[in-house]
């Protein structure tokens, strides 16, 4: 069975999307802008080499070798990026610039080197508002960082760029790529040499330290490529939801998409998680507001034994108390609630009355307490508070012994010990 996709029908579903890229793009091809200075002239050669088995990718680039974002008065590539995105419409961006920006900038009329705060500032501005522009056509940006080179004063600079880049895009939440260790030997130092998109060591970088050699660029591009690719699949499998009716039912189909996608789940069980920890705090708060209320069982109640001076063996009366724990009042509160609902509906309403108040944290181990307390009063032999599991168990009572029980015992009078006779035996020497 073959469905087809309405074209007409696809704004609704859009506004659901749950991936990076618009799954929809007009006429099925993603137009691909790439922008910058020199590096992205070359990561646009790399990026072709590596696509260009996708008949989904039309690649397009504006790039100038001087470009910056801190333009000089001569030369504004912002305004120049303004006017490019309202010649075409594009679906996705790729931005790599930021090597013509190290030197000192211009605020309220004094100059900041790269290590001033008041430069990182006025920076932040200038990225903040390129970002603005591709934001305003809905276009999905990859911004590149810059890569590492030979001089420690440039490679120092260009950190601080990737620093400022890296922030600002986090928090206007554009992707950012990082491609600095890729073309870094084993000591994270700059290297000429590396291996390339095929794993063979190859000649990265020129002469200079600071570009590509075409392997480079290749290796470069390939990163890039790889990167988007992930974000291609994820619109992919999104496009590819059957699309039935009308927009309300297209809608609800990627809603369902969404349920079933693993990241979403994930989110709802780690939800569903903190919740139940939630529900706990609450129910031990509940339990433990309880056990404040006051009741006549709310302490336990202490026996005591004495005994005789003949038989303590000190020739005094001696009385011990036998101390029991405190009784918690939710105890009582089951005993009570539960006698009150056991009624015509019998066992019922005494489980709910256990579950509700009891759930999952405490258990009653012993078999005739609940059954005794989730009978009904017609069905008891003797009142619940004269059951002698109830003494023992909630209100704390000694329970009188019974002979040749384990707890039955007497003091039986010592006898004095008498020295037996006994018998000489001689030896013969």
């Amino acid at each position: 069975m073959t469905v087809l996709i309405a074209p007409k029908k696809l704004v609704a579903a859009q506004s659901v999307s749950t991936s990076y890229v618009n799954p929809f793009p007009a006429g099925g091809t993603y137009k691909v802008l790439i922008i910058g200075d020199g590096y992205a002239d070359g990561l646009s050669l790399g990026f072709r080499s590596a696509a260009g088995g996708n008949k989904k990718i039309s690649l397009f680039r504006e790039v100038s070798y001087g470009a910056s974002l801190l333009s000089r008065k001569r030369s504004n590539w912002l305004k120049k990026v303004n006017g490019l995105l309202q010649k075409r419409v594009y679906d996705i961006a790729i931005v790599m610039i930021g090597f013509g920006d190290r030197r000192s900038v211009k605020v309220d009329g004094k100059w900041y080197n790269m290590d001033k705060p008041e430069w990182r500032l006025e920076y932040r501005k200038k990225i903040n508002e390129l970002l603005r522009k591709l934001a305003a056509k809905k276009i999905a940006t990859y911004w590149v960082g810059m890569p590492i080179v030979r001089g420690r004063k440039t490679s120092a600079g260009l950190k601080i760029i990737n620093e400022v880049a890296r922030s600002q895009t986090g928090s206007a939440r554009v992707k950012y790529i990082d491609n600095w260790l890729h073309f870094a030997n084993e000591d994270g130092q700059y290297t000429q040499y590396g291996p390339d998109v095929n794993g063979k060591i190859r000649l990265l970088r020129p002469k200079d330290g600071l570009f590509f050699t075409r392997a480079g660029y290749e290796k470069l591009g390939h990163f890039v490529y790889r990167y988007l690719q992930k974000d291609l699949r994820e619109a992919k499998a999104e496009r590819n939801i059957p699309l039935f009716g009308d927009s309300s039912e297209q809608d609800y189909l990627l809603q369902r998409y969404t349920l079933d996608d693993p990241r979403s789940k994930r989110r709802r069980a780690a939800l569903k998680a903190r919740n139940q920890g939630k529900d706990l705090k609450n129910k031990i708060k509940q339990l433990s507001g309880v056990g404040l209320q006051r009741n006549k069982y709310d302490t336990a109640k202490h026996s005591s034994i004495t005994i005789d001076a003949d038989k303590s063996g000190t020739g005094k009366a001696i009385t011990m108390q036998i101390v029991r724990p405190a009784i918690p009042a939710a105890a009582f509160s089951i005993s009570r609630r539960s006698s009150n609902s056991s009624s015509s509906e019998g066992d019922v309403n005494g489980t709910e009355v256990l579950n509700e108040i009891l759930g999952d944290t405490i258990g009653l181990s012993l078999s005739s307490v609940s059954q005794q307390l989730l009978s009904s009063k017609s069905n008891r032999r003797v009142p619940l508070t004269q059951t002698p599991y109830y003494k023992l168990l909630v209100r704390g009572d000694a329970l009188q012994s019974k002979s040749g029980r384990a707890d039955h015992f007497t003091w039986i009078p010592e006898k004095p010990i008498t020295p037996e006779k006994t018998a000489t035996k001689t030896t013969t020497q």
